[in-house]
């Protein structure tokens, strides 16, 4: 399987799943729209993956390429209808916004970990096959989306952000939640300060090691679901 990545930071690249694309046999390329990386031709890609980042949808002043990256989005579904995306976050908020939906700031950050649980139609959905009906999640936005395009179908939730997952037509999936996140996915971040300073300005001094712990201890979890997601992920349209 050979994956076309648009990556927004260096530490928000695509995690276990790339891990598991590679010992698959699989092969990546990355483009960073931000560092003007010339598209390839999207006939050589089985599925393109979207990743997190520090930005907002709507900051197009501040970062103009997103609507490049917008405009390449509708490209690729129109193009590809057959070649799934993923997108995580970010990724799944731009796919979102892409297509005519809404994003706007959450009144809480959800911030650390966090209780996702699925809903009656994720049951029937390929992409969460053999997915349990609730798991531990690595959040880390204060942005949601706040109203799905016309045509998408939520498929989970959490307390704090009523669509976590969704299907946007037939091959299209976002994610709010870090289900790459690996073992190391935290203390990564902990080593930027913008990360720091944004996650203590919403929780405070020393929620950053509790996150780092709470982390740890669900890693398994964490690596479950993604392992499963990777697995059906995989046989879609390849």
């Amino acid at each position: 399987m050979r994956v076309l990545v648009f990556q927004h930071h260096d530490e928000e690249g695509p995690g276990s799943f790339e891990t598991a694309l590679r010992e698959d046999g699989g092969t990546l390329d990355t483009v960073f729209f931000e560092r003007r990386t010339a598209l390839p031709d999207f006939r050589r890609y089985d599925q393109l993956w979207i990743m997190g980042g520090v930005m907002d949808v709507w900051d197009v002043d501040e970062h103009p390429w997103l609507v490049d990256e917008k405009v390449a989005i509708r490209r690729w579904i129109a193009e590809r209808p057959d070649r799934p995306v993923f997108g995580l976050c970010l990724g799944n908020q731009l796919i979102a916004d892409a297509l005519g939906g809404t994003c706007g700031p959450m009144k809480t950050a959800e911030i650390g970990m966090v209780d996702v649980a699925l809903n009656d139609a994720a049951r029937s959905d390929p992409l969460l096959s053999g997915l349990p009906s609730s798991f531990k999640t690595v959040q880390a936005h204060g942005v949601r989306v706040a109203q799905l395009p016309d045509g998408a179908v939520s498929l989970a939730s959490s307390a704090g952000c009523r669509h976590q997952a969704a299907r946007y037509g037939d091959k299209v999936w976002g994610w709010q939640a870090h289900v790459e996140a690996q073992p190391d996915t935290i203390t990564r971040w902990a080593e930027l300060p913008d990360f720091c300073e944004w996650q203590a300005a919403h929780q405070g001094e020393g929620a950053l090691d509790a996150f780092i712990a709470e982390a740890r201890s669900a890693m398994p979890e964490v690596l479950a679901v993604s392992a499963a997601m990777y697995r059906n992920l995989r046989g879609l349209g390849v």
